[in-house]
């Protein structure tokens, strides 16, 4: 049988939907249909049941599952189950439509499993199915005002939510963004030089500037407690009048400005900026104070998430074939992004 790390990309997925129906089992889940979404950190599949009757439970489809094969390099058991935890109590105690963690039979919401045909032993999450459309390049006012107001919202829960003695989530301060432990799928040297050399010093800049803002601001309750962290328009779904956030995969503790640098930096060098940015921040300041000071900053924390994301793109290219197949675009999209907002004219620099 062939190494799985020598396999093509079409070849490792026929493998990893194996795991998926095995993964599954563990839950106790038939499924009359596995439909694959996406391979990224973690790889993922819509479940159809035959309990699927096209009817609703609160803002879930019945019948409908999301299945997640965690990455191994990524998020350990003990921190997807934090993450589920942040999720249960999100949809049962503040109401709000995220996903609804799924356990298996042990009672658990993370299982373990194994086939014989792929090296790794994978975690494996379930999750009920949450509607809902995306609005990614057209949005109007009225959904960047709804996104603005679900950050807020789950702002206002982690500010007062008891964390559980055993939450563990990772850290998205400068040392867990660009320190030499980042989980990025290859070790900082590897990634620092598949990036071509004529882009070090604009990234050096941005995460320099990013461990300035750091400093000026401390890790106050003010500023700084846990986020969803990738709150980008991929995942962030609208219905019935509202945003509901999916792929808390990354949430951990972070600046509240991170999450706002998210939803909106994609806008930021576009002719969309101001009205996006004006609508998301009123829907925010619905339950949250803004600091118009705190805007000197954004464009800083924006670049730094550029730099963050091209580089865990690069480290997943030295293995994954998917990502390998157009790293060198997404290098000159990224750092043409930052090169644009550095000289733009600042939010204020």
């Amino acid at each position: 049988m062939k190494a799985f790390d020598q396999l093509t990309e079409r070849g490792q997925h026929q493998r990893r939907r194996r795991l998926a129906e095995a993964a599954l089992a563990a839950f106790g889940i038939q499924a009359e249909q596995l439909t694959f979404i996406n391979h990224g950190e973690n790889t993922t599949y819509r479940v159809k049941t035959a309990a699927a009757d096209g009817s609703q439970t609160g803002f879930y489809r019945t019948g409908y599952y999301l299945l997640r094969l965690h990455g191994i390099n990524y998020n350990s058991a003990a921190e997807i189950n934090s993450e589920l935890q942040w999720l249960k109590a999100l949809a049962e105690e503040a109401k709000l439509p995220v996903p609804l963690p799924v356990a298996g039979l042990d009672g658990r919401y993370v299982q373990s499993v194994q086939i014989a045909e792929i090296p790794h032993r994978y975690n494996c999450s379930l999750m009920e199915w949450l509607d809902g459309r995306l609005q990614i390049n057209n949005p109007t006012p009225a959904h960047c005002q709804q996104l603005g107001l679900l950050v807020g919202q789950l702002h206002q829960h982690a500010q007062n939510w008891v964390l559980p003695r055993d939450f563990q989530r990772r850290s998205w301060d400068w040392e867990g963004q660009f320190g030499a432990n980042v989980s990025n799928g290859a070790d900082h040297a590897t990634v620092w030089a598949a990036i071509p050399a004529q882009h070090h010093q604009l990234l050096q800049q941005t995460m320099d500037d990013f461990a300035e803002v750091e400093r000026m601001l401390g890790k106050g309750r003010d500023v700084y407690g846990l986020i969803h962290a990738d709150p980008h328009w991929g995942n962030i779904l609208f219905a019935d009048g509202a945003a509901r956030a999916i792929d808390f995969d990354d949430c951990g503790f972070g600046y509240w400005l991170y999450d706002l640098a998210i939803a909106v930096g994609r806008w930021r060098i576009t002719p969309q900026w101001d009205g996006i940015w004006q609508n998301f921040l009123k829907g925010y300041c619905q339950l949250q104070r803004w600091d118009e000071a705190a805007s000197k900053l954004l464009d800083v924390i924006i670049s730094a998430r550029c730099t963050n994301v091209l580089q865990w793109y690069v480290g997943h290219a030295t293995y994954d074939p998917l990502f390998a197949s157009d790293v060198h675009e997404v290098i000159e999209t990224f750092t043409t992004r930052i090169r644009t907002i550095y000289l733009h004219p600042p939010l204020a620099r």
